[in-house]
């Protein structure tokens, strides 16, 4: 999938989202976050339902969230087991009107990711379940009276 650009206004979710089963995902999500990021909530990465509207995601997930309505400043990688959600923090700051491109590698009892090239960060505690499908996304939602966008420049994803 690649080259559109996927917004809404207040209140409304948007996303696209392809979906999964796996024991082993490799994969890259490159998008640009649009020119205004408060009142935003953005998502990327494997999600077991549509729940982009809140700061901690769907009931399986494993993925970016970033949340300024929660007091974000960096990219946080988080994965949820269907019960307990875990952030951790990447260390690298979200900034509007930025291309990222985030490069994944998850088993069933790791999630790695590095940003823009950058180090890899891990994460083993409360992965989703390999038997839940897990559609790959990239999602936000505002609590703002304007719209936001991101612009999705492509989603790949390797299976095995």
């Amino acid at each position: 999938v690649y080259g559109f650009l996927w917004g809404g206004s207040s209140g409304t979710g948007w996303n696209l989202v392809l979906t999964a089963y796996y024991s082993l995902i490799a994969g890259r999500f490159r998008f640009k976050t649009g020119s205004d990021i408060t009142n935003t909530r953005l998502h990327c990465g494997l999600f077991s339902a549509e729940t982009f509207n809140d700061d901690v995601g769907a009931l399986h997930h494993t993925g970016l969230v970033f949340s300024s309505v929660r007091g974000d400043v960096n990219w946080q990688l988080t994965s949820k087991d269907g019960t307990t959600a875990r952030l951790l923090d990447s260390g690298v700051v979200v900034a509007a009107n930025t291309r990222y491109v985030v490069d994944y590698r998850i088993t069933p009892t790791q999630v790695s990711i590095s940003i823009n090239g950058g180090a890899w960060t891990t994460k083993t505690t409360n992965p989703p379940g390999t038997a839940i499908p897990l559609g790959a996304a990239i999602a936000g939602c505002t609590t703002a009276a304007s719209s936001r966008h991101v612009l999705v420049e492509d989603i790949t994803l390797q299976c095995y």
